[in-house]
């Protein structure tokens, strides 16, 4: 099992048109992100099925009290179920990860995520490689 730590949850944006151009917006971002897996991970990307488990951390807004922010926290529960959609997280985390630690996105069999709210922007992915039958 290989796990990867990543200190952001940043959303994917789709490319935007402006004029006769495309450009991705999170494309910077994107390739910050992959310096970091390129950090932890230095094997050959994986070439057979790969099982994802996710989990995106991310933090409160500042506006958000302190007393409140106890409370979504002190839950036993504390499901994030707000902006940003978790198939966009998981549409840049895939994006990142590609060309890195496997081949292709195709590969990916299984993925256990979850969105949970926390004290800071944070994800853990924790990556297997399937067994030959």
């Amino acid at each position: 099992m290989i796990k990867i730590e990543l200190p952001f949850a940043t959303p994917f944006m789709a490319p935007q048109k402006k004029g006769k151009c495309f450009f991705n917006p999170r494309s910077q971002e994107k390739q910050n992100a992959q310096i970091l897996v390129r950090s932890q991970y230095q094997d050959a990307p994986k070439t057979r099925g790969i099982g994802l488990k996710i989990v995106f951390e991310v933090q409160a807004p500042i506006s958000t009290s302190k007393k409140k922010i106890r409370a979504i926290l002190g839950l036993k529960n504390n499901e994030h179920t707000k902006r940003p959609d978790l198939d966009n997280l998981l549409k840049f985390l895939l994006d990142v990860l590609k060309g890195i630690v496997f081949v292709d996105d195709s590969q990916v069999h299984l993925i256990e995520a979850k969105k949970i709210w926390s004290y800071r922007d944070y994800t853990t992915v924790e990556l297997w490689e399937k067994k030959n039958d």
